[in-house]
Parts: structure tokens; sequence; C-alpha cells
């Protein structure tokens, strides 16, 4: 959703459960929960019949558990933010809002000392990485929306900066 004023645009992210891939994330996070309990208690099992594997095993398992203990850290504290992008000429702010707490974190980048910007994929995670003097901006492209992405990308591109890894199915 963009407003444009003079030349200023305003983008806020739409909501959290709008996020492609989100089902299927959350159903392998939940699946994924028991399958470390079911395989903690057959890897305890082993260690007293298996003196090398069943502790090799359980240090495995313990990966796994921390592998998805961060994803669903990051499931949920993704789900939690809120994300206001302002464009205000050549300055770029990124306000992110954490609705459960109220805290607000601002940044700021502008476009005219911007060195490198990066496009990373895939589309359902897309983010615009803005590098400057001593600062750098990462716009979480995926979280406004495929019309939005496009706008935002489109300005900085008309703004003279270079963006790597732009591809080919944003349309401008």
């Amino acid at each position: 959703m963009a407003t444009a004023i003079q030349n200023k645009m305003r983008f806020v992210s739409r909501p959290y459960q709008k996020k492609m891939g989100l089902i299927a994330t959350a159903v392998a996070v939940l699946f994924s929960w028991p399958i470390v309990a079911i395989s903690y208690v057959i890897a305890s099992s082993e260690l007293g019949r298996y003196k090398i594997w069943g502790p090799i095993s359980l240090l495995l398992v313990g990966a796994f558990a921390t592998y998805i203990l961060i994803l669903t850290y990051r499931l949920i504290r993704e789900s939690r933010c809120q994300y206001e992008l302002t464009i205000e000429g050549d300055r770029v702010s990124l306000t992110t809002i954490d609705q459960q707490d109220g805290s607000a974190n601002r940044q700021q980048v502008s476009l005219s000392k911007v060195i490198s910007a990066e496009y990373f994929e895939p589309r359902d995670s897309s983010s615009l990485l803005l590098k400057g003097d001593g600062t750098a901006l990462e716009i979480p492209l995926w979280s406004f929306g495929p019309e939005s992405e496009s706008k935002i990308v489109a300005y900085v591109r008309a703004l003279g900066v270079n963006i790597v890894g732009i591809p080919n199915d944003i349309v401008f």
C-alpha cells in the first residue's frame, strides 16, 4: 500500500498471515517437534548399547533440535513485527514495530550515499540490502507484497542506484 505525496512514498507491511509459504513453514515446524522428541528418546536408549554411535546420534538430535528452536523463534519474532518504509526524496527510512511490546526501531539511509545494493531471493523472503558509508539498511521486501516490492525497487533504480541480483520476473 503506497501513498504518494509530492516526492514521498510510504509502504506498510501486510499482515504476517499473508506471507508466502507461512502455512508450509508452520506445518513443518509443528511436525518437527514431535520428531525431535521421538528421536531424542531413541538416541537416549542407544547410549547404553552403542558406545560410539549413541553419543553421535544424540549430538545430531541436539543439533536438529537447536535448528528447529531457532526456526521457531524466528517465525514467532517475525509474526510480531510490522514494517513501515518511508521514501522521501533520496532518504529511505525503515521503522520496525514490535506489536507485542510496542517498541520501535528506525533505520535510515540516503540513496545518494549508497555504494552498493543487492537483491536477495527467494521471493517469499526477498530483501533489498542497501550499503552506504558506514550504514546498511536491509528492507524486507517480502512483507510489503509483490506490487509494492516492484515500486520500491523501481524507485531505488530510478535514482541511479545499481541493484545486483534482480530476478527477471519483477516487472517495473
